[in-house]
């Protein structure tokens, strides 16, 4: 972890693409495991204790850059605790929507999340999208809506969308505003100090409404099944997969960065292969190669011509 913000080593387009293919895996663990640990425990809870987990393992490489950091830190807090909402308000608003929609809804919406980053992109930060990028994401998009509807029209036509569905919408929606905000963190203050304050100000956020829930809902169980499951949420999901993305996005650029979230449920689907006994079917198959062609589509580009002299 590269404390000086200054001294970051230059990282190429390609490693920047194996970051995100780790940071997708990472994440699609999670949603594996929330899904078998849900009826457990209550999502904001689990979201609270997650994210300041992960804080809590991020700090220790922090700590030296933080005490220097502070006043600088201090100065841009509002800015962190934006990053904080985003981030960790979208992974919340994902983990409570699972509770109240389907899975064939959520992998739809969930593919969406390229075309908001891109359109906040372009909307906000004047980011263009060129059409090969445009086509590379509405490929991947079909991929994964012949994947989650098993390639059956009647699944997609009688889709229902409910409260669920919005939540999920507002997670995409948070996803999309911290991706396009990471290349605008501040160039003064190191990595590990930006990450543990976003996750320490993302937890803080989440306090409040953590504490209704344990009144109103139930609280968090004190169980061995509780901490092996913070312990598992805030290391593998959360702080790896935050790092390699904080790295990857400002070297692959936003728009292509976004597109590998498509292959969250080709990961999903292969571990439900592997590890939960599910058969291979031909859409897994048709729908992966079609949202790893959007991907192909989306990354590569013509060299720009040579300037004139």
């Amino acid at each position: 972890m590269n404390d000086n913000p200054t001294e970051q080593p230059a990282i190429s387009p390609w490693v920047g693409y194996a970051m995100l293919v780790a940071v997708v895996f990472f994440w699609s663990t999670g949603i594996v495991w929330v899904r078998w640990i849900h009826e457990t425990i209550p999502p904001l809870g689990m979201s609270f204790w997650r994210w300041f987990g992960g804080a809590l393992v991020v700090l220790p490489f922090a700590w030296p850059k933080l005490r220097e950091e502070f006043p600088i830190i201090r100065k841009r807090l509002p800015f962190f605790f934006m990053m904080g909402m985003f981030i960790v308000g979208g992974s919340t608003l994902s983990t409570l929507s699972l509770n109240f929609t389907t899975a064939t809804n959520g992998g739809i919406l969930n593919a969406t999340q390229p075309t908001m980053t891109a359109l906040v992109a372009w909307a906000f930060f004047q980011d263009k999208l060129s059409l090969r990028q445009a086509s590379g994401i509405l490929g991947a998009f079909l991929g994964i809506t012949l994947m989650t509807s098993k390639g059956d029209v009647d699944v997609l036509t009688s889709l229902a969308f409910n409260a669920g569905d919005m939540i999920m919408i507002c997670a995409v929606v948070g996803y999309a505003w911290y991706a396009n905000f990471l290349p605008r963190l501040p160039k003064d203050v190191s990595f590990s100090s930006a990450l543990f304050v976003i996750m320490f100000c993302g937890g803080i956020e989440l306090i409040p409404l953590y504490a209704i829930e344990s009144i109103v809902v139930k609280p968090v169980p004190m169980l061995t099944e509780t901490v092996v499951t913070v312990i598992f949420l805030a290391i593998v999901p959360t702080v790896l997969p935050t790092i390699l993305w904080n790295k990857a996005v400002p070297a692959v650029g936003v728009n292509k960065s976004a597109i590998f979230v498509n292959l969250m449920p080709v990961f999903s689907a292969g571990m439900a292969i592997l590890f939960l006994g599910e058969e291979l079917y031909f859409y897994h198959v048709a729908g992966a190669l079609m949202i790893f062609l959007g991907i192909l589509l989306v990354v590569s580009q013509k060299k720009p011509p040579p300037a004139d002299d």
